[in-house]
């Protein structure tokens, strides 16, 4: 079954059966912070405002206070509405930014090449 992920800055995206947060908040360029993309370090932690996830492995090792969850291995079990660290940047017709794979792939190839000043830049 579908769920609806919003984010409180108006934005919203359908998350299939079986694609955790983290796969999908990529999937619609919606930068978060990650590392490890197993549950260990904690770093991709999110608010979640409303709704139930469930966790991959339980429990995450990492330390989860409560109304927070690790996008990295969960996967919704309700609609959630979640807030970001970072607001999603609204595009001229009022939706998130998207930007095509081939600029994705392109951005990341850079950041793999980049100075920490230099990837500062580029997030702005």
């Amino acid at each position: 079954m579908a769920h609806i992920v919003k984010i409180q800055d108006g934005y919203s995206f359908y998350v299939r059966e079986g694609e955790t947060l983290l796969e999908v908040l990529e999937a619609q360029n919606i930068q978060t912070e990650y590392q490890c993309r197993q549950g260990y370090c904690g770093s991709c932690q999110l608010q979640l405002v409303e709704g139930q996830v469930e966790y991959n492995r339980e429990p995450p090792l990492a330390f989860i206070p409560d109304g927070r969850v690790l996008p990295c291995c969960c996967e919704p079990r309700s609609d959630l509405v979640l807030a970001l660290a970072v607001p999603v940047p609204p595009r001229s017709d009022g939706g998130a930014q998207r930007r095509t794979l081939d600029e994705k792939s392109r951005a990341q190839q850079d950041t793999l090449h980049s100075t920490p000043a230099e990837m500062a830049e580029t997030t702005r």
